[in-house]
């Protein structure tokens, strides 16, 4: 009997709650005080990215009393702070903006994990919480500029912004052909090209904005399982699921035909709106398609080599490699086809946890 017990590896003691919220404290006040806009420089991204994951697992996995600590001392920073170090208007509308949904984010992945939805159902929730702070943001920003943000400002500061890329386009092109003979490109192509630029910067605005909020999304959800497993709560939290992230075979044909539509518009068609359209919805799919082929590739290699070090290296090489011949878009719409390929053909090489 003694020997039985003996052999019984002792469990891990977990991180205190209060540690744990202590922690989330000081990263909430440093997002949301010291950091204007955190989600707009890589330092602000990686500590939301940490911050997300930490407290959600505050929320789930701890006593929720602790999960009261972070926003109780945010906002009480952020009440000292204001008047002293910032001013009562926007500074601390932005501070409070930054709290608000930096929290929402993270009750939204706890609620995730709480109700054990799939890692892509996760990946999506995170994202649409990531993408109402942004749009939140862009309101304020309109505010600040006009004094007001009905739908009419917010479209009028579209349709500025966007003509004012078209004139920027428009002066850098006309500039470069006052260097060139005259006569090599008709000055009406430049104020069609310009035009065209300025439509297109109205309509990829919501992709811009989903691409950008997908790619927080999945630096929260690649950070949570290490998290998890710093924190000690594996057993709550992963609760001994394979979580694994994939999407539905239809989904996977809907982006290649999508694609395919794409290039057959751009090659033959000449109508900007519809060839928008179609780029906001393949840049959207493309993110999650693009992680699902590049594990792809990195699982075919580990089942190869089984050595996780030489398929990270061989992958690094690669992305380097196509984006320096064709840029770093190609290497993610070629991963994007690769997963969504593997879906269709069902051919996983899924590594055991």
């Amino acid at each position: 009997m003694n020997s039985i017990n003996n052999n019984v590896t002792p469990k891990k003691k977990k991180v205190p709650g209060i540690i744990i919220s202590l922690i989330c404290a000081a990263l909430l006040i440093y997002l949301s005080c010291f950091l204007t806009v955190p989600i707009t420089n890589i330092t602000g991204i990686v500590l939301f990215g940490v911050f997300c994951p930490l407290y959600s697992v505050l929320l789930s996995c701890e006593r929720k009393l602790f999960a009261l600590l972070p926003p109780a001392l945010t906002i009480i920073t952020i009440s000292i702070m204001a008047g002293n170090v910032f001013d009562f208007g926007t500074e601390s509308i932005l501070a409070y903006t930054n709290t608000v949904f930096t929290l929402l984010t993270a009750v939204v992945l706890s609620l995730c994990q709480m109700k054990n939805s799939t890692k892509s159902v996760t990946f999506a929730a995170v994202s649409v919480a990531i993408s109402a702070y942004i749009c939140s943001l862009l309101v304020m920003l309109v505010y600040f500029v006009y004094g007001k943000a009905d739908l009419n400002t917010i479209y009028q500061a579209i349709n500025e912004t966007a003509s004012l890329f078209g004139s920027v386009y428009k002066d850098t092109l006309t500039n470069i052909l006052g260097e060139m003979p005259e006569g090599t490109i008709d000055s009406s192509v430049i104020k069609d090209m310009a035009k065209q630029i300025e439509v297109s910067m109205k309509i990829s605005l919501p992709a811009t904005v989903a691409t950008f909020a997908m790619g927080i999304s999945a630096l929260c959800i690649i950070i949570y399982k290490p998290v998890v497993f710093f924190t000690r709560n594996e057993d709550e939290c992963l609760q001994k699921r394979f979580w694994f992230f994939t999407l539905t075979r239809t989904s996977a044909i809907i982006f290649e035909i999508l694609f395919l539509a794409y290039i057959v518009i751009t090659l033959f068609g000449n109508n900007m709106t519809l060839m928008s359209a179609f780029m906001n919805l393949i840049s959207v799919l493309t993110v999650p398609f693009a992680y699902i082929g590049i594990r792809y590739f990195y699982l075919f290699i580990l089942a190869k080599t089984s050595k996780k070090l030489t398929g990270a290296v061989i992958i690094i090489i690669a992305f380097v490699l196509v984006s320096l011949l064709f840029g770093a878009g190609s290497f993610f719409t070629l991963s994007a086809l690769t997963g969504s390929s593997s879906i269709i053909n069902s051919r996983y090489i899924i590594r055991k946890r």
